[in-house]
């Protein structure tokens, strides 16, 4: 996810903003199947309670629950 994200931010600012916008898409289209547990849709599991809260504090307010 956050080399991504890195990914995301090299290039001109044009070419940024489409591949920030094209991410944008890529999470508003996500949708996980009911009978789906988070690990398996991510691929891995995050133990570290403080990792989580530290990615859940970087959302922007737009995303928070």
């Amino acid at each position: 996810m956050w080399e991504t994200l890195a990914l995301a931010y090299e290039g001109t600012s044009q070419v940024r903003n489409y591949k920030i916008s094209m991410l944008v898409h890529q999470y508003e289209l996500f949708k996980m199947e009911d009978n789906k547990i988070l690990d398996l849709i991510f691929g891995k599991t995050c133990e570290n309670y403080d990792h989580i809260t530290k990615n859940l504090r970087s959302l922007l307010r737009m995303w928070r629950p």
